[in-house]
């Protein structure tokens, strides 16, 4: 099965009813990689209100791991959609390992 790789970091802004939302999407080959991208944006974008996040590592339909945060927002709105659409749209990351 193929699914689709980030290629590189991308940063997109929404603004909803006066409201800014941004959207962030990263390959990460583990989970401290993905903890470490969400700490840059938090420490880039510290005044938000809320971090809300997911990864996905592995392949979409048999992932490594998965995890997601609403991060204060109500139980299920916001980190599981993210991971839904993640899994959904067949977006995964699988590193590439070498042996040396």
């Amino acid at each position: 099965m193929s699914y689709q790789t980030p290629s590189q970091a991308l940063e997109v802004l929404y603004e909803i009813k006066k409201s800014k939302f941004h959207a962030f999407a990263a390959g990460a080959s583990d989970r401290e990689t993905a903890m470490e991208l969400l700490a840059q944006k938090k420490a880039q974008y510290p005044d938000a209100r809320h971090h809300c996040w997911a990864y996905l590592l592995g392949r979409p339909n048999m992932p490594v791991s998965v995890a997601c945060s609403d991060d204060g927002e109500p139980s299920g709105t916001a980190g599981k959609p993210i991971l839904n659409v993640l899994q959904h749209k067949d977006v995964g990351y699988y590193p590439v390992l070498t042996k040396n």
